[in-house]
């Protein structure tokens, strides 16, 4: 897996790769209307919902 900096482009992680609940995941060029592109992204956290753990880290 390639990385950019701290970031790992979404294209690079396999559908069935683990990740650990509490990973920040963050979407750019979402469409805000920012001055500056840079801060054009909204960031999202990985949770443990509902026994949905086949996918996280243990």
């Amino acid at each position: 897996m390639e990385s950019m900096g701290w970031w790992i482009p979404l294209i690079s992680i396999s559908n069935d790769e683990k990740i650990w609940a509490g990973t920040k995941v963050r979407l750019f060029n979402v469409g805000l209307n920012a001055a500056d592109k840079e801060h054009d992204y909204y960031d999202y956290l990985v949770s443990y919902i509902f026994d949905n753990d086949d996918l996280l880290v243990n």
